[in-house]
Order: structure tokens, then C-alpha cells, then sequence
């Protein structure tokens, strides 16, 4: 029996907001986590600065501007009713996600068709690596939600004559690089997508694609130029990830780890619209370039970025998988509905087991300690990842044995141990470590008293034991990456 209009429109109206709502509940288990050593940053940023002076605190790369102002007007609004709690400020990044999931299942519905429309967002709407980005104190998941409402907009400018979209446009896309200046990536993105769309459209199609390429560039300078000296030294910083294959690998596992049930069906649409839909092959050569974009920004960059900076660029890979999950159903058109529902059922029990065993995935994928890991389980993902516990355990000492010293190793996390410390109010002075992008000062050895240290790994451990001319140190108590050694002088 098939469907009405009327029952068609029923879903396509209420398939979003369960995405939505689902959105929220897979994001809400990570909620209550600790800070991490980015977020603490951002954190402390917007509680030391008035909100008119945080545009103008540039002092690392990807400060994530736009979203740290909203944050501070969040801050300012919840605070003033009732009492304000560090994970509050999780509430901001998980709305972006919902509201995105719910916006790019509308999308996709109406573009994809309401089998790939509903899948994919809700795919990946309840796995580890968007419950990760929708918790994150910092702006990628705003950025995610940006790079829909872009794509959206785009869509309007090229098949349309509305002139308002255009500066819509641009104001969306000074938020974007405002949220963070990697979000060119994403914004580039939507561009290769609707190029063959405007192609086609002859001359004004053209200069259309022409605004969508120009404008994001303009954008960021529009928005960093006042603060450009800042922007500049923070590009002279080269901070970024450790090798780049490392980075390669990390990013394309991560990235692609939600959709890895359905992967094979949606290549196989791929394959099926270039060799059936010669007039579509286009449309596949730009899919395939903005997949392989970040692979070209890590071979030509000097130094690796970090994998999560592409992280609003999977808001176009999702779309770009919708499509080819489609075009993988269009094959079973004259079929009986079993035959394509064997393989739906088959990608969803995948990609379910895998989202449900994310922390074994991130294991086998990238160790056992997750440093490795930007996207599936990164250590401070994890439930070993407390340093709460740490400082409580510290603090027992400290009332057992009397004064010592405790080091930070950068490797260790120092400000998620700092950020608990205030929250557990720890003694101050107790813990010690180096400041951020300053010259090495601290000397532990010159403190009386027992000393320890808080190292990140093996390596690190004889880093500290060198500078501080220790000769050895002995493994106390470990908490997830954060180990413990009491220090033998």
C-alpha cells in the first residue's frame, strides 16, 4: 500500500525533530565530563575578560572567537537567575548540534529522498564522534551547524535571484572564520558542491560561484584584520599535530568511523551514478575532491593541523553520502522492498556496533591511551580521563604527609588539573607547571620537601627527570593518561 502526500509530509515534518531529539540525548552522556586542556582555556578566557576585550585576546591559534562571545553571553544570562556549573557551558555546543542535525535532516530529506535523508544524519547523530564535538567547550560543532546553515543559504543563491541571500551569505561566513579560520575548509567545500550546479547556469551561474568563493576569503580578513598582528604570530606558533601521515590517518579514520556500516552501500552509489548518470560525473569529480580536501591541505602545509579543525567540513560529507546512499537505493527501484531493506539493516546493525564499542575502536585504531585519537574516543573522552580524582587523591596525601610539590608535565594536561583544583579547592601553590608559550622557569628541584610529578608518558617522564636533575622517580597512581611518580633526588 503507498503512501499519501498528506502521509509523505507527516514525516518529512517529523523525521527532524527526531533526529533532533536524538542528537541530544546520544550528546547528553558526555555531558557531565571533565574540562580538557583546550576547553579550560576557553573557559577561563571568558571568565577573566569582559565580553568587548575577549575579540581582542588572541594569544593562541584557533581561539575560537564567535564562539567564545556567545558563551560569555550565556555565561552572563544563566548566571544572573541561578548558579552557574562548568558544565553549562556544554548546553551552547549541544543546541548547535541538535539544531544541525535537525536542519540537515530537513535537507537531506527533500534533496536525498526520506530513506538517505532520515539514515545518515541519524547515523551519525548518535555516534561517539558527534557526542564528542556536541559536548566540546569549544566552537566546531558551531561551525558544523554554520556550514549547514551556509550550504542552505548557497543553495538559494544558485538556484534563485533573491538578493538578500547574498549578504546572509557573507554575514554567515565571517562567523564561520570567526569561530575559527580553518572553517575556510568547510566554506570551500559548499563551494565545489554547487559548482556543477552553477555551471550549468551559464554566466550568472558563474559569477554566483565566484561570490561563493570570494566571499569566506573576505570574510577573514574583514574579521582578523583589526587583531592581525595577533593572527599572524599565531600562524608563526606552528602548532598542529605531531607527523602528517599521523594526521592523514587520524583525521580520514575519525571522520569516516560514524558512516562505516553504511560506506560500502554508499560507494556503490557512487559507482552506480558514474557509470549510469554520465551527466552526473561531474558532480562526482567535486564529491571526490572535497573528500580528498583535506588530504591536500596536509601535503602542502608545513606544519599537520590538528584533525578535529575539519570537523564542520563532515557537514558536506554527509550530505555528499545522502546522495550516494540514494543513488545505491535507486538500484532496487523495480525490486520488492526486501531486497534493499537486507542491506538498510545490515549498515544500521554496523554502524551501531560500532558506535557502541567506540572506546575499543579508538583502541584498536589509534592505542590504547587515546592521545592519539581527535574524533572517536580521545583520552579526555574517556571515563579514566579524572583528574578530580587525581587531586583528590593528592589532597589525602596532603593531609596525611604534610607539605610537597607536585609538576605538571605539559603531556599531563595541566590546566584540566588546575580547572579541578579550582573546583575542589585544592591548595594553592601545591601544584606546579610551566606557562603557556613563556620560557621554562619553574625549578622543582629548588622546593623542600617531598616531590612529585604528573607526566603524560614514559617519555615525558625522563624529559622532567633531565631537566630537573632528578635521578629517578617511582609510578604511584595513574588516572587514564595523568600518571603519578613520586621523585627519588
Amino acid at each position: 500500500m503507498r503512501r499519501t502526500a498528506g502521509e509523505n509530509q507527516f514525516w518529512y515534518r517529523f523525521l527532524p525533530w527526531i533526529a533532533g531529539a536524538a542528537a541530544l540525548f546520544s550528546a547528553s552522556a558526555q555531558m557531565f565530563r571533565m574540562l580538557w586542556f583546550d576547553e579550560v582555556l576557553t573557559v577561563d578566557l571568558l571568565m577573566k575578560l569582559p565580553f568587548f576585550r575577549i575579540y581582542f585576546a588572541y594569544e593562541i591559534p584557533n581561539n575560537h572567537i564567535v564562539f567564545t562571545l556567545l558563551e560569555k553571553l550565556w555565561f552572563g544570562a544563566v548566571s544572573s537567575c541561578i548558579g552557574f556549573s562548568y558544565y553549562y557551558f556544554r548546553i551552547i555546543p549541544m543546541l548547535c548540534g541538535a539544531a544541525a542535525i535537525f536542519l540537515l535532516t530537513r535537507l537531506l530529506i527533500h534533496k536525498s529522498g526520506l530513506a538517505a535523508g532520515i539514515l545518515i544524519p541519524a547515523v551519525f547523530a548518535v555516534s561517539s564522534v558527534f557526542a564528542v564535538y556536541a559536548t566540546a567547550i569549544r566552537g566546531y560543532m558551531t561551525g558544523f551547524l554554520l556550514t549547514v546553515l551556509a550550504m542552505r543559504c548557497a543553495e538559494n543563491i544558485i538556484k534563485t535571484a533573491r538578493k538578500r541571500d547574498y549578504p546572509f551569505y557573507f554575514l554567515l561566513s565571517v562567523f564561520a572564520v570567526g569561530t575559527t579560520p580553518t572553517n575556510l575548509a568547510a566554506l570551500a567545500g559548499i563551494m565545489l558542491y554547487f559548482l556543477p550546479a552553477g555551471m550549468r547556469h551559464g554566466r550568472n551561474g558563474i559569477r554566483k560561484l565566484i561570490f561563493l568563493a570570494v566571499a569566506p576569503v573576505f570574510a577573514l580578513m574583514l574579521f582578523y584584520f583589526p587583531i592581525r598582528e595577533k593572527f599572524f604570530g599565531c600562524i608563526r606558533l606552528g602548532e598542529g599535530w605531531n607527523s602528517t601521515a599521523s594526521a592523514i590517518y587520524t583525521f580520514y579514520t575519525g571522520a569516516l568511523f560514524p558512516l562505516a556500516g553504511l560506506l560500502v552501500f554508499c560507494i556503490a552509489g557512487m559507482v552506480y551514478v558514474w557509470w549510469k548518470i554520465p551527466r552526473l560525473r561531474w558532480n562526482c569529480i567535486c564529491g571526490l575532491l572535497i573528500v580528498l580536501m583535506p588530504l591536500g591541505a596536509y601535503l602542502v602545509m608545513r606544519v599537520p593541523p590538528f584533525p578535529r579543525v575539519f570537523f564542520p567540513l563532515l557537514a558536506v560529507w554527509l550530505v555528499l553520502a545522502a546522495h550516494a546512499l540514494n543513488a545505491f537505493f535507486r538500484l532496487f527501484r523495480n525490486r520488492k522492498t526486501a531486497v534493499w531493506a537486507v542491506f538498510l539493516l545490515q549498515g544500521i546493525f554496523c554502524a551501531v556496533f560500532f558506535q557502541d564499542r567506540a572506546q575499543k575502536a579508538g583502541d584498536f585504531l589509534y592505542g590504547s591511551d587515546g592521545r592519539a585519537d581527535d574524533y572517536i574516543a580521545p583520552y579526555y573522552a574517556r571515563t579514566s580521563f579524572t583528574p578530580n580524582l587525581l587531586l583528590e587523591y593528592l589532597r589525602r596525601k596532603y593531609r596525611q604527609e604534610g607539605d610537597f610539590r607536585v609538576f605538571a608535565a605539559f603531556n599531563a594536561d595541566p590546566p584540566s588539573l588546575f580547572f579541578a583544583g579550582n573546583i575542589l579547592d585544592f591548595p594553592e601553590g601545591i601544584l606546579l607547571t610551566d606557562t603557556l608559550n613563556r620560557p621554562k622557569t619553574v625549578r622543582l628541584q629548588d622546593y623542600p620537601g617531598p616531590k612529585y610529578l604528573i607526566c603524560g608518558s614514559r617519555g615525558e617522564l625522563e624529559m622532567m627527570l633531565n631537566r630537573f636533575g632528578f635521578r629517578s622517580a617511582v609510578p604511584e597512581k595513574q588516572f587514564g593518561i595523568q600518571c603519578l611518580y613520586r621523585v627519588e633526588e
